[in-house]
C-alpha cells in the first residue's frame, strides 16, 4: 500500500504577467520505506510538487486544482484547511528546504528553533524539548549540542545548517520526508554525509523519503525508483536500474549523456541544446519537443500517455505500440499515419 498517492496534480502559481503551469497533470506514488527521486533540470517542476504535497503556499500565490488529489493516510491534503495542515506539517510530513540559509530563522538561536517544533507538535515541557532538541543534534552529527543550541545560524557552516534543518525535519519522527536538494551548495565531503545521514534516518525511523535533485550521482547511490520531471511534467518513471540502464525517453537519455565519466577526460562536457519552455504557456504536446532529435508530428498535437512496461512508465509516442509495431514492419491504422511513418519526422 502507497503511503502518499498523487493523482492529477496541476499547480499554478499567480504572477503579475499572468499564471504559471508550475505542475501539469501527474500522478505518482510512493510506498513505505522508499526513497523516490525527482530529477530534471531547474524550473521544471520539482520544488513546486513538493510544495503542492505539503500546500505551502503563501495566500494565493498558488493553487492547487480541485479535481487533484494528494491521498496521505486516507485524506486528500489537497482538500484539508490551513488549521489542519498545520497537524500534519513537520508531525507527519517533514521537509528539507533547498536553502537552510533561508529555512533557519536568522534572529532565533539554533535550540529555540527545534524545541518550537516539539512543544508545538508533541506538547513536551520546556526542559524536554530542550534535552530532546539536544539528542536531535547529535543525532545529525553534531558535536558540542549544548553550546550550538546557543548560536544562531549565521554563526554555522552551511553544512551544519542543513544539519540543523533535518534535525528540525525528523523531530516529529514523521512518516514521508520531503528533502528539497538537500545537498545543495555544499562540498563533495558533506554530500556524502548528508545521502548517508538521510539512508540511516530512513532505516532507523522507518520513513519514506521524497528526494528533489538535478544530481544524478545523488540518485544512483540511494534512491530506489526515479521519475524524470521536465516542463511540470513526468517524463518516466522507473527504478534506479531501469533508469539508468535501459532509459526510454529521450530526455532521459540526453540527461544521462551529460553525466560526466572517465571516458569524457580531455573532451568537451556534453549539453542538451536549446532551453527549457516557458510554463506561463506551454506547449500543447510533448515539452521536450523543441529539444529532442527523435521527433514526430504527433509530438506537438498532443502529449503522450504513460506506456508501462512492467513497472516502467515512459510518456513518449516512441513506446507506443503503433510506432513499436511499425519498426517490426508491421501494418498500422492510417489514424496513426502521422505517427509511425519516417517522413512525419520534423
Amino acid at each position: 500500500m502507497s503511503l502518499l498517492e498523487v493523482k492529477h496534480l496541476k499547480t499554478e502559481l499567480v504572477t503579475y504577467r499572468g499564471n504559471v503551469k508550475a505542475v501539469r497533470d501527474i500522478d505518482f506514488a510512493i510506498d513505505e520505506q522508499e526513497i523516490v527521486a525527482i530529477v530534471g533540470e531547474s524550473g521544471c517542476g520539482k520544488t513546486m510538487t513538493c510544495m503542492s504535497v505539503m500546500n505551502l503556499f503563501a495566500g494565493n500565490s498558488g493553487r492547487i486544482s480541485e479535481d487533484s488529489e494528494i491521498i496521505f493516510e486516507g485524506q486528500n491534503l489537497a482538500r484539508l484547511k490551513e488549521k489542519e495542515l498545520r497537524r500534519i506539517r513537520g508531525a507527519k510530513i517533514g521537509m528539507v528546504f533547498q536553502d537552510p540559509a533561508k529555512a533557519l530563522n536568522p534572529t532565533e538561536r539554533i535550540g529555540a528553533q527545534i524545541t518550537d517544533i516539539l512543544r508545538e507538535h508533541k506538547k513536551l515541557g520546556r526542559r524536554e524539548a530542550e534535552d530532546e532538541a539536544r539528542k536531535l543534534l547529535r543525532r545529525v552529527g553534531i558535536n558540542d549540542e549544548a553550546g550550538r543550541m546557543k548560536q544562531y545560524p549565521h554563526e554555522l557552516s552551511g553544512g551544519m545548517c542543513q544539519r540543523v534543518v533535518i534535525a528540525m525535519a525528523i523531530a516529529c519522527k514523521p512518516r514521508l520526508l520531503i528533502a528539497d536538494e538537500p545537498t545543495t551548495a555544499l562540498d563533495v565531503t558533506i554530500q556524502a554525509q548528508i545521502l548517508e545521514l538521510l539512508e540511516e534516518l530512513k532505516a532507523e525511523y522507518k520513513m519514506s523519503i521524497l528526494l528533489v535533485t538535478h544530481n544524478l550521482g545523488v540518485v544512483a547511490s540511494v534512491a530506489d525508483r526515479v521519475m524524470i520531471m521536465y516542463g511540470g511534467k513526468i517524463l518516466e518513471m522507473g527504478t534506479t536500474e531501469e533508469i539508468f540502464y535501459q532509459p526510454r525517453h529521450p530526455y532521459t537519455r540526453a540527461l544521462l549523456e551529460t553525466i560526466p565519466g572517465d571516458g569524457n577526460r580531455g573532451r568537451p562536457l556534453r549539453v542538451i541544446p536549446g532551453t527549457p519552455p516557458g510554463l506561463l504557456h506551454p506547449p500543447k504536446g510533448c515539452p521536450f519537443l523543441a529539444r529532442c532529435k527523435e521527433r514526430m508530428k504527433i509530438c506537438s498535437e498532443e502529449f503522450p500517455e504513460g506506456y508501462m512496461e512492467g513497472g516502467h512508465r515512459c510518456h513518449c509516442f516512441l513506446r507506443s505500440p503503433e510506432y513499436l509495431r511499425w519498426r517490426e514492419g508491421i501494418e498500422v491504422s492510417d489514424t496513426l499515419h502521422s505517427l509511425s511513418v519516417p517522413d512525419a519526422r520534423l
